[in-house]
């Protein structure tokens, strides 16, 4: 059995070699070369339909956004037109569906004639998480004021499958993000304007699955049995004062996407690390079919994923956590700078004002929400 946690935060911009091509491990980068990225992350599931297109590259590493006309293929023919939401984001519309067993690619033209495109995949059948649990232990989570290792809890989350056990090999990754209540203390009657209402506001903080570890799996070896995997783990800090969701996303992808993962792997033991977005020297699964000779990075993965929930909080792991704004000696969370002379900048505490702090979308709650 091979399990893989990556380390580094791979994400919808990194990318695998095209069959033929030359190894992602053989195309070296220089920092001056400008090259265009197309990468996207596309599933069934409402948070994984976005595609982006953009210039990259230069000594600033300068990102520029590629307008184009998007549409998606299915089985080689004309599926349904992309929505551009801004210069170079697109989004694929609600009642494009995609089916197991089908072939699906992106294409996006410019007003330049150029045709950026994805290789053709044809995805296989989904595959459901059995269950998801969790458990803490104490562990390394930072370096002390002394230069030693501090530890605190950290919290495991692991996800049981049941392989189907066909003679046929297959390939899973997990992506996991996260969200949690952020809940506002009273705000000092002093310091409210006139007629402001004393509103106590909820804000739903999330972390990304860019900013979490994937996670695969392959059947190589393995029957018809139970396997637990690790599919994310955080240290438990004041995110976990209240209720906090692990959102976990698995999905079915095919051989090349998972030997693409594998050298991603292969590349950060090489290197070191894989902080940055797009991994140097990687090419991808796509391509400008106007001009093959052009330097295109990018990943688009397309394959359909079961999405299955985890609430957890300090409460039910069983470790004291104070909310961040009820702190347990009962002072004030927040603290009004020293006026300034000719300063009228407003003062805005998170815990007062969490939708000043965090953005007004924070207050929408998710629907999944209980």
């Amino acid at each position: 059995m091979r399990i893989s946690m990556h380390i580094a935060i791979i994400w919808s911009l990194g990318c695998w070699a095209l069959a033929g091509c030359v190894s992602p491990l053989d195309f070296p980068i220089d920092e001056s070369v400008r090259y265009v990225v197309l990468s996207g992350v596309i599933s069934n599931s409402p948070a994984q339909r976005d595609f982006e297109l953009y210039l990259g590259g230069g000594l600033e590493d300068e990102r520029t956004p590629v307008e184009a006309s998007g549409r998606m293929m299915r089985d080689g023919e004309f599926w349904g037109e992309l929505i551009q939401v801004e210069p170079g984001r697109f989004m694929m519309p609600p009642q494009l569906q995609l089916e197991a067993g089908r072939s699906y690619h992106a294409e996006f033209e410019t007003a330049d004639g150029d045709v950026f495109r994805s290789v053709p995949t044809e995805i296989p059948a989904r595959v459901k998480t059995d269950s998801l649990s969790a458990d803490w232990s104490t562990q390394v989570v930072g370096t002390n004021s002394f230069g030693g290792p501090k530890r605190g809890p950290v919290v495991d989350v692991y996800a049981h499958i049941t392989l189907p056990g066909e003679e046929k090999e297959e390939y899973y990754r997990w992506e996991v993000d996260e969200a949690w209540a952020f809940r506002e203390a009273p705000k000092p009657v002093e310091l409210l304007e006139p007629g402001e209402p004393d509103r106590l506001q909820v804000c739903y903080l999330r972390r990304e699955t860019s900013e979490n570890a994937s996670t695969l799996l392959s059947s190589e070896d393995l029957g018809a049995v139970p396997v637990r995997v690790k599919v994310a783990s955080q240290p438990v800090d004041e995110d976990f004062a209240e209720k906090h969701y692990f959102n976990v996303y698995l999905h079915s992808i095919t051989e090349d996407a998972f030997r693409y993962y594998e050298n991603i792997e292969r590349l950060e033991a090489l290197q070191g690390n894989l902080y940055d977005e797009i991994p140097a020297g990687v090419r991808g699964n796509v391509y400008n079919a106007a001009d093959t000779g052009e330097l295109v990075l990018g990943y688009v993965d397309i394959s359909l994923a079961d999405t299955i929930r985890l609430p957890v909080s300090a409460v039910s792991l069983g470790i004291p956590i104070n909310p961040p704004c009820y702190p347990a000696n009962g002072g004030s969370p927040c603290f009004s700078p020293p006026p300034r002379p000719n300063d009228t900048t407003t003062y805005y505490c998170r815990c007062w004002d969490c939708d000043k702090i965090y953005g007004f979308s924070t207050l929408i709650r998710p629907d999944y929400w209980d």
